[in-house]
């Protein structure tokens, strides 16, 4: 079962969807269960660029190397402080037009 958390607009930063997005997913993944952050739009819409991003500044980075970076900063702290051991898979594809073609992100 998926859970509906929110909708951003163009007014929403960068930084705002990812904190709002990722932190109970995070939170989750640390915790030894799934994690996934569904993006669904019209064609156009910003989509590629939430997600994926653009590394010229911290304020133009995606939700997917936000949510990488948060990721291993939130093992390394566990880590520290009860030793636990880890095992990360990530996927990241996008799907794209009427012919539903999988790309690799």
């Amino acid at each position: 079962m998926f859970a509906f958390d929110g909708v951003y607009t163009s007014d929403d930063t960068q930084e705002e969807v990812s904190a709002s997005a990722l932190s109970d997913i995070i939170a989750a993944v640390i915790n030894g269960n799934d994690g996934c952050l569904f993006c669904f739009g019209h064609a156009n819409l910003g989509k590629t660029f939430t997600m994926v991003g653009d590394d010229n500044s911290a304020r133009t980075i995606g939700v997917i190397p936000t949510a990488i970076a948060w990721l291993y900063k939130s093992i390394k702290e566990r880590k520290q402080k009860t030793g636990a051991r880890f095992s990360v898979r990530v996927s990241a594809v996008e799907i794209t037009n009427q012919k539903e073609q999988l790309r690799d992100l």
